[in-house]
């Protein structure tokens, strides 16, 4: 049963990178055509921390990217962002690297390997990612601190948001 879950998440990830990448070929991202308000969430780090989406209303912009261990493209969008954390935290920025569905120990030994330095959360059942409307890893949402959603694509173009964190 539970290979089965795991084998159908798999494939379910895979069909929906190809899809995500055949919609990314007609647009490189969307700013949000209507400035709707981000699902809030409450998701658990690596430490068993409970982490809310609406603790960072009002006080800083977040950037979520939803990412699974298997996707090479977002290993690399990782490390990326893994050498300008620094910048956008000394910023303003939070950034928020919720995992969509891989098992916990994967993910540790993923953070372990790779060194993040970012939050990284655990959507174990995709059900954030859901919410969110993620077809395809990596995905990026951008989320101003009223809390309003202003970007959401696969490729992440944060100069074209830099001032957000001080207005």
């Amino acid at each position: 049963m539970k290979k089965n879950l795991v084998l159908f998440t798999i494939l379910l990830f895979c069909f929906c990178f190809v899809y995500a990448c055949a919609q990314s070929n007609q647009s490189e991202g969307n700013a949000a055509s209507q400035q709707e308000l981000a699902p809030d969430f409450k998701l658990s780090d690596l430490q068993g921390n409970e982490i809310l989406l609406s603790s960072y209303i009002n006080k800083k912009p977040v950037i979520l990217v939803f990412w699974t261990t298997r996707c090479d493209f977002c290993r690399d969008a990782l490390r990326v962002l893994n050498v300008r954390y620094p910048e956008l935290s000394k910023n303003g920025w939070e950034l928020l690297a919720i995992d969509a569905g891989d098992h916990p120990v994967a993910v540790e030994r993923f953070v372990m390997k790779y060194n993040l330095v970012f939050k990284v959360l655990l959507d174990k059942f995709t059900t954030v990612a859901s919410a969110y409307g993620v077809y395809g890893v990596p995905t990026y949402v951008i989320i101003d601190k009223k809390g309003k959603v202003i970007y959401f694509g696969n490729y992440l173009e944060i100069e074209k948001f830099k001032d957000l964190a001080f207005k």
